[in-house]
């Protein structure tokens, strides 16, 4: 798997966003703009899930948890969930 050094909020990242706790959305935005600024910050906080078709990419972001898919060098995040709620979800 090549590492994304870009990470987007796609339709479905944006729509898990909204319904997470206002402090919750300040954390992950906050999270996401630094991934970006610095992308080398990427590669300890990613992870390919296995067992997944299309094969998807977990963000750790705090206690919650981006997940997408990676084309080329972006990160495609469609759902961003709380970690606990991770293995129900996928």
């Amino acid at each position: 798997m090549a590492l994304p050094k870009k990470i987007v909020l796609d339709d479905g990242g944006k729509r898990s966003l909204k319904k997470l706790p206002q402090s919750a959305q300040r954390l992950v935005l906050k999270k996401l703009c630094e991934y970006n600024e610095k992308p080398q910050l990427i590669a300890s906080n990613v992870k390919q899930l296995t067992d997944t078709t299309p094969p998807k990419t977990r963000l750790r972001i705090g206690d919650y948890r981006g997940v997408g898919i990676v084309v080329g060098d972006t990160l495609y995040i469609n759902i961003i969930i709380d970690r606990k709620d991770l293995e129900r979800s996928i």
